[in-house]
């Protein structure tokens, strides 16, 4: 599902990709204003905050970049 929309609808350098927790049901995914999507699913939601936030993420630098404006 998500790879159909990103082939579909590529994401090009400048846009905005927005991941929404949506509780007890997954994760909504949203590019720029197009309507979004929700992937059902609270572990896959999880394990796709996971590897941002979680103990294992990717790395400092992308956790403090997504989270800078939060402050």
């Amino acid at each position: 599902m998500v790879e159909r929309h990103f082939v579909a609808d590529p994401v090009r350098k400048g846009d905005h990709v927005r991941l929404t927790h949506v509780p007890g049901v997954g994760l909504g995914l949203r590019v720029n204003d197009q309507p979004g999507m929700v992937i059902g699913g609270v572990g896959f939601a999880r394990a796709a905050w996971g590897t941002y936030f979680g103990e294992n993420h990717l790395g400092l630098a992308l956790k403090d970049g997504l989270t800078s404006r939060m402050r």
